[in-house]
């Protein structure tokens, strides 16, 4: 989380895959830093399994959409190109 928010903070970043669970900080709370400085940035929750409760929270997030784990490279493609994103509301 805090390397993430570091790195979209120096560099150019066309989209971030952000896992929900996360050692140093959550990723909802990373993401929340990473859209204070870029607002546009696509970031994607990823997830091994999705409850009530989190879904609340995405609903609630600044994450654009989300992907279940395990998933396939072209589902991850997908995605990113916005054919199959996820709304996360």
């Amino acid at each position: 989380g805090k390397d993430a928010v570091e790195y979209c903070k120096n560099n150019t970043v066309d989209v971030v895959l952000m896992d929900l669970k996360l050692p140093c900080m959550s990723g909802i709370e990373a993401v929340r830093l990473i859209k204070k400085d870029n607002p546009k940035l696509t970031v994607i929750a990823q997830t091994a399994y999705m409850m009530s409760a989190e879904i609340d929270k995405l609903i609630e997030s600044d994450f654009d959409g989300y992907i279940l784990k395990p998933f396939k490279s072209y589902e991850l493609i997908e995605v990113i190109m916005g054919k199959t994103l996820e709304p996360a509301f």
